[in-house]
C-alpha cells in the first residue's frame, strides 16, 4: 500500500487455490473410495474451467459489496491476478481490511465448469389401443403431434431416466429427451401402421451433452487477515475461501 496525498494505491496479487490440509483430506477420502493404500500416490489437478475471472469487491462494512476491478487472470492454474487500485474518498475505507476488518474488501473468482449430462427416454404404447385411437382420427396432424396427444391421453407412456449430476439441467434435458423420443417413434409409426407389427410400439433414444455449470470462490480479505478465512458466500454452485 502506497499513500500519495489523498490517494492510496493498493497493489496485491490473487491466486485461486485450496489449503494443503483440504487437499490432503481429499486424497485420504479418494484413497478410501479407490482402495488405494498410499494416499500420496493420488495426484490432484485443477478442474477444467472456462473463462476464469477474478474481481475485486469493495464493501460498505455491512455485508454489501460492489465490483471495483476485474481481471481475466493468467488463464492457467492457479489463475494469478494482479491488481493496482487507486483509492480515494469513500473508497479509502477498504484499507481497513489490512487490519482484519471484514466486509470492506473481498476477492471473487468465477468460471464455468464443464460437465457431461445425459439420459435415456423410452416411449411404449399398447398396439391395439393406440391403433383404435389413431383410426378414429383421420384428420390427425403430423405424427409427432399425434404421439404427444397420445401420451397426454394416457395411450402411450414416455419414461425418462437421467444420469447422476443432471439435476441442475433436468428441465431442459427432460424436454430434449421427450422431443427426441417422440420424433423417433414418429418415424417408426407409419411402418408400424402399414404392416400392423405385433406387440407394443416401442422407441428409445439416448442423449449425452456437454454443459457448463457456474463455479464461484470468495474471500473476504479482512477475515483472511484476521485468521478466519472461511465465510459464507451466497451464489453459484460452489464457494470457498
Amino acid at each position: 500500500m502506497v499513500e500519495a496525498g489523498e490517494v492510496v494505491y493498493l497493489l496485491f496479487a490473487a491466486t485461486w487455490s485450496a489449503p494443503d490440509a483440504d487437499l490432503e483430506a481429499l486424497r485420504q477420502e479418494l484413497a478410501v473410495r479407490l482402495d488405494e493404500p498410499s494416499p500420496a500416490a493420488i495426484r490432484l489437478s485443477f478442474a477444467q474451467v472456462t473463462e476464469p475471472r477474478c474481481a475485486v469487491l469493495a464493501g460498505d462494512g455491512g455485508g454489501s459489496f460492489e465490483t471495483v476491478a476485474t481481471s481475466m487472470t493468467s488463464g492457467v492454474p492457479p489463475y494469478d491476478s494482479v491488481f493496482n487500485l487507486a483509492l480515494s474518498g469513500d473508497r479509502l475505507a477498504v484499507v481497513g481490511a489490512r487490519a482484519g476488518r471484514p466486509d470492506l474488501l473481498a476477492l471473487e473468482y468465477t468460471a464455468g465448469l464443464s460437465a457431461t449430462v445425459g439420459g435415456t427416454a423410452t416411449l411404449t404404447a399398447e398396439t391395439d389401443r393406440l391403433a383404435a385411437w389413431l383410426a378414429a382420427r383421420p384428420e390427425a396432424p403430423n405424427p409427432v403431434t399425434v404421439l404427444d396427444e397420445a401420451v397426454r391421453a394416457g395411450l402411450a407412456v414416455v419414461t425418462v431416466v437421467t444420469v447422476d449430476g443432471a439435476e441442475p439441467h433436468l428441465g431442459a434435458l427432460t424436454t430434449t429427451l421427450y422431443d427426441r423420443v417422440l420424433a423417433e417413434a414418429a418415424r417408426a409409426l407409419p411402418n408400424w401402421l402399414d404392416h400392423q407389427v405385433p406387440g407394443d410400439l416401442r422407441a428409445s433414444v439416448s442423449l449425452e451433452q456437454l454443459v457448463e455449470e457456474p463455479v464461484r470462490a470468495f474471500a473476504d480479505i479482512g477475515s483472511v487477515v484476521a485468521g478466519a478465512s472461511t465465510r459464507a458466500a451466497p451464489g453459484g454452485l460452489h464457494a470457498a475461501d
